[in-house]
């Protein structure tokens, strides 16, 4: 039996939007990449840092593990952030932005702490500014597992 025309009409549009799909996938997943954490998130327990601190100190994301979603953090200048992951293989790189690389070897990627069965890594106390970090395993940022640092400037003295 020969397909009727309604069924080849079909049949071309169905081939001519998958493969608008297939090109566009690439552009179209920067840009998706957000809802896709955010929608992960009814699913996955978040991880909320340690309560932020005044003047400095030391921040902690722990456990820095694949599965958890990890909300902006606030901090004022001179705090550290603290990442530390058991018995999993996971590391800390720096990225420019909170979107997720699809490679961790750009020149704008600096890799903190390597890929390790646990581990832990401290960042240097902090400048003002925006701070952004990721996990470099295959998968893992877009998972959930970035980190971003808001770092506010020092409230100035009274007196």
């Amino acid at each position: 039996m020969v397909p009727g025309p309604a069924w080849r009409c079909f049949l071309v549009l169905a081939v001519a939007a998958v493969g608008s799909l297939a090109q566009g996938l690439e552009a179209d997943w920067a840009s998706m990449q957000p809802l896709y954490q955010e929608g992960l998130s009814a699913n996955w327990p978040s991880v909320v840092a340690s309560a932020p601190s005044s003047s400095g100190g030391v921040r902690n994301v722990d456990p820095w593990a694949y599965g958890n979603l990890y909300p902006d953090m606030n901090v004022t200048a001179g705090t550290a952030v603290h990442f530390a992951w058991q018995n999993m293989a996971e590391g800390v790189s720096q990225i420019p932005s909170r979107m997720c690389p699809q490679a961790f070897n750009g020149s704008d990627i600096m890799q903190l702490a390597p890929v390790t069965a646990g581990g832990d890594y401290t960042t240097p106390p902090l400048d003002p500014g925006d701070y952004f970090y990721a996990s470099p395993v295959f998968g893992h940022c877009l998972g959930g597992m970035m980190q971003a640092v808001h770092v506010a400037g020092q409230a100035a003295g009274l007196g």
